[in-house]
């Protein structure tokens, strides 16, 4: 198993300063969650999607990219 952490302020890098940037909220929740992460539901999702899994990150990072800091600022309810 392993724990992945979301709280609602994070931001992709800790060691990030300055403005927040869109893909700051690739990694956060509207409310503090921790998630359990099956390493068996991991293998079998990898089996199922191929190497595709591994583009998943890159095309959220993406994603938020296009949809600009406003964008994900109004979606998260921030101002």
């Amino acid at each position: 198993i392993q724990l992945v952490n979301f709280p609602p302020n994070a931001r992709h890098s800790a060691y990030e300063v300055g403005e927040l940037k869109p893909y700051d909220f690739v990694t956060r929740s509207p409310y503090p969650t921790m998630h359990l992460l099956r390493t068996k539901d991991l293998l079998i999702a990898s089996k199922m999607y191929g190497s595709d899994t591994e583009r998943i990150p890159l095309a959220n990072l993406k994603k938020l990219d296009r949809l600009g800091l406003d964008e994900c600022k109004r979606l998260w309810g921030e101002r």
